[in-house]
């Protein structure tokens, strides 16, 4: 008989112990495998594989286990640290982004999830800005006729020219495009005591409060330097109930265009009333009696202005 040569004898000793296919399948008992979703798709992913021979008794075991591979995070979500707003203690969500009152409206047309993505995280650029404005003035003009223009808030051009022509957007504007997709509005001046309430689609309980606070003093805006003049927006939503929280001691205004009527369009009574809502002097420090009605439209007037949303 011949003899095997000595490297033949020493290859089939080690057979036992390689990775072939017979040896998987005939071990394949003692394989563990853990599932690691994958986010990426269906499959699951594994790792090298790490094998441990047990010597018992002459008997051979093999245990044939994965280790788990760091998988990848994915969120749905901007993946940086820029924020384009910041929420104030009151709640209030507020743009970091100049023409802070477009991007108020902007988040009540789109949703806050639809402004934190634009430019994917990174600072909006003006580009985008500007075309986004395009886009608003396309929409405006479908809805006017029917929902804007019963509101008598503004022409379909002074929009228009608000949108395009001008760095900062108007307090009719705001309004048109709000009316413009029936959302129930209410502006505050926080400062001024003043307040406007518009009312697009009263199926609905949900209201959008617009927030103007001025710019020029201990105020500063989201970059942290003062703006003089520059009025900060914000907006909250609310329901019904919640927005007579934010008016009870504030003064109504009906009309942004003209918010004080002439002075034979009230009552003493009612230039009282907003005398003592706007806390002004309602008593002649002189005299000791009463301010005449004169007198005391005189004072209102120089407090509600025309601009009482846009202005300090």
């Amino acid at each position: 008989m011949e003899q095997q040569p000595h490297s033949n004898s020493i290859i089939n000793s080690l057979r036992p112990f390689t990775h072939t296919t017979v040896n998987v399948k005939k071990h394949k008992k003692y394989i563990q495998r853990e599932k690691i979703p994958n986010p990426d798709s269906n499959a699951h992913m594994y790792t090298r594989v790490e094998m441990n021979t047990k010597n018992n008794n002459n008997n051979k075991q093999y245990s044939v286990q994965e280790t788990p591979k760091p998988v990848p995070v994915h969120h749905n979500r901007i993946m940086s640290n820029i924020s384009h707003a910041i929420t104030t203690p009151d709640g209030f969500y507020c743009p970091t982004q100049s023409d802070s009152l477009f991007w108020c409206v902007y988040m009540i047309q789109k949703g806050e999830l639809e402004y934190e993505m634009l430019n994917k995280g990174k600072p909006i650029s003006m580009s985008i800005l500007i075309n986004l404005k395009i886009a608003c003035v396309e929409e405006i003009r479908k809805t006017y006729k029917e929902n804007v223009k019963p509101y008598k808030l503004s022409t379909l051009e002074n929009i228009e020219t608000s949108l395009v022509h001008t760095p900062n957007l108007n307090i009719t504007t705001a309004a048109s495009l709000c009316a413009g997709d029936k959302h129930n509005l209410c502006f505050i001046s926080s400062k001024q005591h003043f307040f406007y309430l518009l009312e697009c689609n009263p199926e609905t309980t949900i209201w959008y409060i617009i927030k103007c606070e001025d710019n020029t003093s201990n105020n500063k805006n989201r970059n942290g330097k003062h703006s003089s003049g520059t009025p900060l927006y914000s907006y909250k939503q609310v329901n019904q109930n919640e927005l007579t929280e934010y008016t009870p001691h504030m003064l109504q205004i009906t009309n942004l265009n003209n918010p004080l009527k002439s002075i034979s369009s009230y009552k003493l009574d009612d230039l009282l009333n907003m005398s003592i809502t706007l806390q002004l002097p309602t008593i002649n420090t002189i005299t000791n009696k009463q301010l005449k009605k004169k007198d005391l439209y005189e004072q209102v007037s120089k407090i509600i202005q025309p601009n009482v949303f846009s202005a300090a």
